[in-house]
């Protein structure tokens, strides 16, 4: 009888941007072991309305993962004592919404996305419409 071959062992490394900067100032980001770990790791930082990437890098199974996260605010506030004067304030908590998970081979995100000029579509920048 043989003995079955070991897996091989899985190598997760995490790399992550915040609207198409990549995020260096996250040593946490380097321990994470899993995506959830990892957006955790990169939320201090980030304002409202931000968007973050992670990529997910699998040396063992030889894939990668893109995740797009869209850092929310709740709507409903919260009420702490501030520190500092001692009064009640209202502050409202951050959170990661996932948008969505692809595979992918390579990721690395050159500028920011412009919605007039990267078109998935194409546009005729030479096209002239009169409106009537």
């Amino acid at each position: 009888m043989t003995r079955p071959q070991p897996m091989p062992e899985r190598c997760l490394t995490f790399t992550a941007w915040r609207n198409n900067r990549p995020v260096r100032d996250c040593p946490a980001l380097a321990t994470a072991t899993s995506l959830k770990e990892a957006i955790d790791a990169v939320l201090p930082g980030t304002g409202h309305k931000t968007v973050v990437y992670v990529l997910q890098d699998d040396a063992g199974a030889a894939e990668k993962l893109l995740a797009v996260y869209t850092i929310k605010q709740e709507s409903r506030p919260q009420l702490r004592r501030n520190l500092i004067t001692g009064l009640p304030e209202e502050t409202r908590r951050l959170y990661p919404d996932l948008v969505s998970v692809i595979g992918v081979h390579e990721f690395a995100p050159v500028e920011p996305f412009d919605a007039f000029r990267d078109d998935p579509v194409g546009v005729d920048r030479q096209l002239v419409e009169q409106g009537l």
